[in-house]
């Protein structure tokens, strides 16, 4: 990711969150006013991509600190596992690009409180050693509850 982050946060359950602006213009203003697709509007002015994107970032050593298999999880993910989510409107007139970009400050304020809950860096992690070690037997990893 080129650029920095508009935010770089670190949440009460040791998640870094870096926080990153993906807006930009994709059409100069047309010469004649666009109507979409059901014919209700019309769209003038230029065309944006308006969005942002968070990438989060979870300590696999401190997530799992006491489990009894926090070795096997360091071998195969590392000691960093990584959790990105974009948000993005298209196509986005000039005229309701503030429009949008609250509607995605709302999202994402969504998403940090969803980032924020205790379980989800173990929780991440072990979604992240089950998709890439699949045949990993039945245990500690299967059913148990994050605390």
């Amino acid at each position: 990711m080129t650029g920095e982050p508009l935010r770089d946060l670190t949440l009460p359950n040791g998640l870094r969150v870096r926080v990153y602006a993906r807006t930009r213009r994709i059409a100069k203003e047309a010469r004649k006013p666009l109507t979409d697709p059901r014919g209700q509007r019309k769209v003038s002015g230029d065309i944006w991509v308006v969005g942002f994107l968070a990438r989060a970032t979870a300590d696999v050593e401190a997530a799992l600190a006491g489990e009894p298999d926090l070795a096997r999880a360091l071998e195969i993910l590392g000691s960093r596992v990584e959790y990105e989510r974009e948000l993005m409107r298209n196509l986005v007139p000039e005229s309701e690009k503030a429009e949008k970009e609250a509607e995605i400050e709302r999202d994402l304020a969504s998403l940090l409180s969803y980032l924020s809950h205790p379980a989800f860096p173990a929780r991440l992690i072990r979604a992240n050693l089950k998709s890439r070690a699949p045949n990993t037997p039945s245990g500690p990893w299967s059913l148990r509850r994050a605390r």
